[in-house]
């Protein structure tokens, strides 16, 4: 059962219940402006929001290391379970892994600047905005470029 618990708390560095949830916003959307089950668009833009929600987890919970390590709070990095560093590294792969599906898929120039503007919402959030009166401001951008 620990295991278990420190396999699910190594996940969490991905916040998987969260990104799963935006994804399927992201794809409800495209669902509504036209884009079936059988489009290869309706998958290619599940997989490029999911490593998009997965870099800007990762990121975050780099950001936010030493205030959950002071706030005692269960989460991968203060536990011990994921580096610092790899948090890091997945954080970026996994922007770099949206950007590359996003060519691949073939959906377009302004699909790609959708990408780099959500993501680069994201990472201001993390880094930057979270304590801050503007950190509406990432969520409501990338709220509202989701329906692009």
């Amino acid at each position: 059962m620990r295991a278990v618990a420190a396999r699910w708390t190594v996940l969490e560095l991905l916040h998987p219940i969260p990104s799963l949830l935006t994804t399927l916003a992201a794809m409800g959307f495209a669902w509504i402006f036209g884009i079936g089950l059988r489009d290869g668009r309706f998958w290619w833009i599940g997989a490029i929001m999911l490593l998009v929600q997965f870099s800007i987890s990762a990121l975050n919970e780099w950001a936010d290391a030493e205030l959950d390590r002071r706030a005692r709070r269960r989460r991968p990095i203060p536990l011990g379970l994921v580096s610092r560093g790899a948090a890091l590294s997945v954080a970026v792969v996994c922007a770099v892994g949206a950007f590359l599906l996003c060519v691949l898929s073939d959906l377009g120039p302004f699909a790609l600047l959708l990408v780099g503007v959500g993501t680069a919402c994201g990472w201001a959030y993390d880094l930057w905005l979270k304590a801050t009166p503007l950190s509406f401001v990432p969520f409501a951008t990338a709220s509202s470029l989701q329906s692009f």
